[in-house]
C-alpha cells in the first residue's frame, strides 16, 4: 500500500479504547531533510544576528548600561559558578563588575539560531577576552523575546568554559 495513509494508536481514552492519529505518506526525497525556514523566520534570524552584533559592539566597548539594556525587564542571567542574576538593573552590576575585574572584550560567533513565535533560541561559541590573563573560550545558550514594537530582547542568558580556566 505505497503511499497510504496509516493510523496510528496514540493514547487510551477514558472509555478504554485508542484514539488515533492520521498519519500521512512522506513524498520521495522528504527523509532527512530539514524544512526550509519560512521567510519570516529567515528574516528574524538576520534580525537576532544584527542584535548579537549589537551586544558584541557594546561588550567589546565595555558598556554595561547597554549591555543591560538589551535584556527583557525581567531577565535571568546564569553565569558559571555564580548565583542566578534576575534582572536589568542586577545584570547591568554583573556586567560592570566582569569589566571591572579584567574582562575587556570578546568574540561572538552565533552557531544556530531557532525561532518560534516571539522567542527564539541561539547556540554559539564565543571568545572571552581577560585583559593581560589572554582569553577563554565559552559556549552559550540565549532564549531571545519579542518585545512589543518588535524588538527582540534577551530573556535567558547561560554559558560556561570550554575548558577550566
Amino acid at each position: 500500500m505505497r503511499g497510504a495513509v496509516r493510523w496510528w494508536p496514540v493514547s487510551p481514552d477514558l472509555t478504554g479504547g485508542a484514539r488515533a492519529r492520521r498519519v500521512e505518506p512522506r513524498r520521495a526525497g522528504q527523509i532527512g531533510r530539514r524544512e526550509r525556514p519560512r521567510v519570516g523566520a529567515q528574516a528574524t534570524q538576520h534580525e537576532i544576528e544584527t542584535r548579537v552584533r549589537e551586544f558584541e559592539a557594546a561588550f567589546n566597548r565595555r558598556d554595561a548600561a547597554a549591555l543591560a539594556a538589551m535584556y527583557t525587564e525581567d531577565a535571568r542571567l546564569l553565569p558559571p559558578g555564580s548565583e542566578m542574576v534576575s534582572g536589568r538593573q542586577a545584570i547591568q552590576q554583573f556586567w560592570q563588575g566582569a569589566f571591572d575585574m579584567g574582562v575587556s572584550g570578546g568574540e561572538l560567533r552565533p552557531q544556530q539560531i531557532e525561532v518560534r513565535d516571539d522567542l527564539a533560541y541561539e547556540m554559539s561559541t564565543a571568545t572571552l577576552r581577560m585583559g593581560d590573563a589572554g582569553s577563554q573560550a565559552v559556549k552559550y545558550v540565549v532564549v531571545w523575546k519579542q518585545q512589543t514594537g518588535g524588538v527582540w530582547q534577551l530573556a535567558v542568558d547561560i554559558w560556561n568554559a570550554d575548558t577550566p580556566g
